[in-house]
């Protein structure tokens, strides 16, 4: 029965499709589109571009591209820029990469050039970014240089060429484009901590620790951490000097908060040096997190 009922609901559902179909048909344009017409292909494509559905934009794009060569440039690069929206970058620069090499008399060519160069930023690589965007830079005049020139300082910033990038950043500053300028200055204020970091030396922080148990973590701005150990491992001395003083070398006292004191001793030494390191990579995560913004504003 119940085989039986499923059956006639399969049957109901097959039946309002075919319905449907035959009631659309015979309504006027229905069976005019033509699915595969370059324009209603550039139409579909642009709309999910549009929708932020950018990998079946991307392949709307490139089935445009198969059928016709017209305008290949421009929809070389939308189909460059779908890649990058979705976080797809290395395909991204390969089709950015097409318009450099096979247009250089493209109106896209430094746009193309400027992606390309973005993307490997976006990939953590600044060195090939600096190439890439260098090659573009070379051909580049007015505020297209400027704009090529912003995206080198940052790649510097990522590499922490900071001298470099500040000089970048200092002749931008008082350029027209208010973009620009605001973001130039942004960057060489956030270069200029880069090359005045104060970092923690984790070999001075374990000698502090060592010489006075606790310094170096204080040293490395945990006081409250700091003062803890100091006060433990100074509890553990003090019960373990007591015990030796009133039992001598046999004192079972004295050796179970001496074994102890000592490795409380050894462990604030190294978390001395830890600190120092967890201390510069927290100030160089802070930095770095304001310039990742400033990249990703050029999305």
């Amino acid at each position: 029965m119940k085989k039986q009922k499923k059956l006639k609901i399969l049957l109901k559902i097959i039946f309002l499709i075919e319905t449907f179909f035959i009631i659309g048909a015979s309504k006027p344009g229905w069976a005019e589109v033509d699915y595969y017409k370059i324009e209603n292909i550039s139409s579909f494509a642009d709309h999910l571009y549009e929708e932020e559905d950018y990998l079946r934009a991307a392949s709307e794009y490139q089935r445009h591209l198969f059928l016709s060569s017209e305008k290949a440039d421009q929809i070389i690069y939308k189909i460059g820029l779908c890649y990058k929206y979705a976080g797809k970058s290395r395909k991204a620069i390969e089709w950015f990469g097409k318009i450099t090499r096979e247009y250089p008399k493209s109106n896209l060519l430094f746009s193309a050039y400027y992606q390309n160069g973005y993307s490997y930023l976006l990939m953590e690589q600044p060195k090939s970014a600096i190439i890439k965007i260098k090659e573009g830079l070379d051909k580049a005049k007015g505020l297209d240089k400027k704009r090529f020139q912003h995206l080198i300082g940052l790649s510097y910033l990522k590499e922490k060429r900071w001298n470099e990038a500040y000089s970048l950043f200092d002749s931008l500053s008082t350029t027209e484009n208010e973009n620009l300028r605001e973001s130039s200055l942004r960057l060489k204020g956030y270069t200029e901590e880069g090359r005045t970091f104060s970092y923690k030396s984790p070999v001075l922080a374990g000698l502090l620790s060592a010489i006075v148990p606790g310094t170096g973590k204080m040293y490395c701005g945990r006081t409250k951490d700091g003062l803890y150990s100091l006060i433990l491992i100074g509890t553990a001395s003090w019960s373990a000097y007591n015990g030796f003083k009133k039992d001598g070398g046999d004192s079972l006292k004295g050796w179970i908060w001496g074994i102890w004191g000592g490795v409380l001793y050894a462990g604030n030494v190294y978390g001395s040096t830890i600190a120092a390191r967890v201390y510069n990579q927290r100030i160089e995560d802070e930095l770095f997190t304001k310039i990742q913004f400033e990249i990703d504003l050029l999305k």
